[in-house]
């Protein structure tokens, strides 16, 4: 039988190279706005609809302490459903990070246009709010890195080791470090900082092993802040996947039938994961 700290260390190990692993592919071996890193794109749009909808918002409708928050006193009357409120709050909150940085972009396009030498003439119409907004990339970041955190707390904290936990961990984790490098190649971040981005990911759900390990016995998924951060997770992943990655792939018509299909596995094979973990 497996000593508990040698699969803990094990588990850690493994999981770290997967993440690492999952954000190198993309990074160093796709060719970009190729064929593939199109149809990888719309797989990982599966993934973050996979990941909000049948993941994180079951888990937030699972907190009892969220479920308290919404409910009376004397539990006679109804209850607010908060997990679907703060989900919706996610939503709203990356629509208004983009609105925002769209509009300082916009400010100082016109800012530049206004102090441009006479001599190259101006440029007329509106300006360019096409290009890519880095701070989402870093908010996909933080909400990935929450969720795997409490993975990595219920796997240290486990009294026994927990091989249905690492196996559901280590079936998805490849597929999130490839969507957030993905997610930083899309919003062209340099490649040395989406690299320790990479990095800094992969030692995430280690970290919350070691975490779960110091305070064996919690329970990191019962928690209030845990279910709203759950719950806003789910809105944040859902904007992306629905809001950016799929109309920007289904803006061009090339191999459309093939972009759906990619898209449908992503989201029913992701979803799938919700078995075991």
């Amino acid at each position: 039988m497996v000593a508990l700290a040698e699969f803990q260390v094990a588990s850690a190990v493994a999981i770290w190279a997967l993440a690492l692993g999952g954000g190198i592919v993309p990074l160093y071996y796709l060719q970009p706005k190729g064929r593939v890193h199109s149809l990888l794109n719309m797989c990982a749009a599966g993934v973050f609809l996979g990941a909000a909808l049948v993941h994180l918002l079951p888990d937030a409708l699972q907190s009892r302490a969220l479920a308290r928050l919404g409910c009376s006193a004397d539990d006679k009357g109804p209850c607010f459903p908060f997990p679907f409120f703060f989900c919706g709050m996610g939503f709203l909150l990356i629509l208004f990070i983009e609105v925002l940085a769209h509009d300082a972009q916009r400010r100082m396009a016109e800012h530049s246009a206004e102090h441009a030498p006479l001599v190259g003439g101006h440029h007329h119409g509106p300006p360019d709010l096409s290009a890519s907004q880095p701070v989402l990339s870093y908010v996909v970041f933080v909400a990935l890195a929450f969720h795997s955190v409490v993975e990595g707390v219920a796997l240290g904290a486990a009294p026994v080791p927990a091989w249905d936990v690492f196996v559901a961990i280590a079936a998805h984790k490849f597929l999130e470090g490839m969507v957030l490098c993905m997610e930083m190649l899309r919003h062209a971040l340099p490649r040395r900082q989406i690299f320790w981005s990479v990095v800094a990911f992969a030692c995430v759900t280690p970290t919350g092993i070691l975490l779960g390990y110091l305070v064996a016995g919690a329970a990191p998924g019962d928690g209030l802040g845990s279910g709203v951060c759950t719950a806003v997770a789910a809105g944040v992943f859902l904007y992306v996947g629905a809001m950016e990655i799929i109309p920007l792939e289904l803006h061009s018509h090339d191999q459309l039938l093939a972009k759906c299909l990619t898209l449908a596995t992503g989201f029913i094979g992701f979803s799938l994961l919700a078995l075991w973990v």
